[in-house]
């Protein structure tokens, strides 16, 4: 399958960008800014793998998506 890396930065241009070039040998799909990576509520550290997983689909698919909270 395609590979999409979902980053919370402050300044996510800049890191999307340096992140592109390191990680070439991982042949990502894309890199994209997240406002909030969402977390399980439940354990509130945990990544909510459903919504991020639900979200990357549908950015993968070539569909807009709302960032999953």
């Amino acid at each position: 399958g395609r590979r999409l890396l979902a980053i919370e930065a402050a300044e996510p241009e800049r890191v999307r960008a340096q992140l592109k070039r390191e990680l070439a040998w991982a042949a990502l799909a894309d890199v994209r800014p997240i406002h909030k990576i969402p977390v399980d509520h439940r354990h509130n550290a945990k990544v909510d793998r459903g919504a991020i997983g639900r979200w990357a689909t549908e950015i993968l698919a070539g569909r807009r998506s709302k960032a999953p909270e």
